[in-house]
């Protein structure tokens, strides 16, 4: 706790210009644990750096003795010369750095700091010296390997092709040399494959990313790496890449989650085209004459998008072929709360009815809990709190109930609802726990109101 307490004073100290003091305190109390005082240090560096303020941090830099967190520290400060254009002083303290790291005797130290020098490196628009410093990690070709693998995993998206294409090829010449024995785990075989396809995807080519999943050895791993791509894909509309490398999904199962996916995300960016000609692929993968089985999990995806979209009674039917009951209430309840927002009067109390059956079902106390807390979540979200009030009256545990109560005070007064959030709050049975609760409505409605 002392350390703590060092901690958030000495950054109060150095937030207020107080350095000297800052400084002072973390000394003081260090007891000569240089780690230790250089950790605190390196700390409000970073802070310093965040607010700015680089010449502070360069000069609390300069009190820093253990090396790991001196290098560190040192190639922050860099990063921001670089960026500020004091291209020489930048170079002085990343050369600094990479001595330090170099210097280190064990591997996991220099790795450690490698990965922050990395980080800082290519911030600062040097990737130069995060490819010169790989020759301090290791000489051994698995350590290149993962020091290249680091370069690529923190600049993927960052670098140009010019910039991570030649880093890409020399970590696939490693990986085809690399001999598979018994030293070499075949887990470790396929996530370097898994790793550098999933950096060539978010770099931008899909095709060389899709060409190293199919190079991975096991099966599951494979499917689940082509899996990663599409998402990649989708999230960065990438669309016509996406269904590229979901016709190539060997899982079925995979491929109809795919698709749903794409389509969910196409129409959340106006694709309707798009989303439309996805969904339709899935559902004739699920429906059409070439059958395919899927999980309960995707017939969950498709049933929720169905509710999305405003067929709820095609949703609840198709829920009805979910065998894992937790999935099965989790889907009803979205269905509720997409009825309950965009439905009739009618849809609502169908649903509402459907999915509160569904809870009463399940027979885990622990489950139902959860179940009835999201189900109480929809209805605040579609602002009708009264039948929250039936559901807490139907757990029966005291404690159970008030942990009910409590989680929905947080949700209406998120919703800046404090009318029902103050009548949840009063229905707790624990005294201590309802005064405490009492306490905070009363500070939430304070920070909410204009006056504040």
């Amino acid at each position: 706790m002392r350390y703590v307490g060092v901690y958030q004073l000495s950054h109060a100290l150095a937030l207020k210009g107080r350095l000297d003091d800052a400084l002072e305190l973390v000394q003081n109390s260090s007891d000569g644990d240089e780690n230790h005082e250089g950790m605190v240090l390196e700390s409000l560096v970073m802070t310093l750096i965040d607010k700015g303020r680089i010449a502070d941090a360069t000069k609390i830099m300069a009190y820093i003795k253990a090396p790991l967190w001196e290098a560190t520290a040192k190639s922050r400060v860099a990063a921001e010369l670089s960026k500020n254009g004091h291209m020489a002083d930048a170079e002085k303290l990343f050369g600094q750095a990479r001595r330090k790291m170099a210097a280190l005797n064990h591997p996991e130290d220099r790795f450690r700091i490698f990965e922050s020098f990395t980080r800082s490196a290519i911030a600062g628009g040097r990737l130069d010296f995060a490819l010169k410093a790989v020759d301090d990690v290791s000489s051994f070709p698995n350590y290149r390997a993962a020091a290249l693998q680091t370069i690529f995993d923190i600049g993927a998206g960052k670098l140009d092709q010019i910039e991570w294409r030649p880093i890409a090829d020399e970590l696939i010449s490693l990986h085809v040399k690399q001999p598979r024995n018994v030293q070499m785990a075949a887990e470790r075989w396929n996530n370097d494959w898994r790793r550098l396809a999933t950096a060539v995807a978010v770099s931008g080519d899909s095709k060389l990313a899709t060409s190293l999943v199919q190079r991975i050895p096991d099966k599951d791993v494979q499917q689940a790496a082509m899996d990663t791509i599409a998402i990649i894909l989708i999230h960065s509309m990438r669309f016509q890449e996406a269904v590229s490398v979901l016709q190539l999904q060997s899982n079925r199962d995979r491929q109809v989650q795919g698709y749903i996916r794409l389509s969910q995300i196409a129409d959340n960016y106006g694709q309707s085209a798009v989303a439309e000609k996805a969904i339709s692929t899935a559902i004739g993968l699920v429906e059409g004459p070439d059958f395919v089985p899927v999980s309960d999990s995707t017939v969950s995806m498709l049933a929720r998008y169905e509710s999305r979209i405003g067929q709820y009674e095609k949703a609840e039917t198709r829920l009805r072929h979910v065998q894992d009951k937790e999935v099965q209430v989790r889907a009803r309840i979205a269905n509720f709360g997409f009825a309950a927002t965009h439905g009739s009067q009618d849809d609502y109390n169908r649903y509402l009815k459907i999915a509160r059956r569904a809870v009463y079902t399940v027979e885990s106390g622990k489950v139902k809990s959860q179940l009835l807390r999201e189900l109480a979540s929809q209805l605040v979200y579609a602002g009708r709190s009264e039948p929250i009030f039936d559901l807490a009256k139907t757990i029966h545990e005291s404690a159970e109930r008030d942990r009910f109560l409590l989680n929905m005070a947080y949700v209406f007064s998120g919703y800046q609802q404090f009318v029902p959030a103050k009548k949840v709050v009063s229905e707790i049975s624990d005294p201590d726990m309802r005064m405490v609760e009492e306490h905070r409505l009363l500070l939430a409605v304070l920070r909410a109101s204009p006056f504040n």
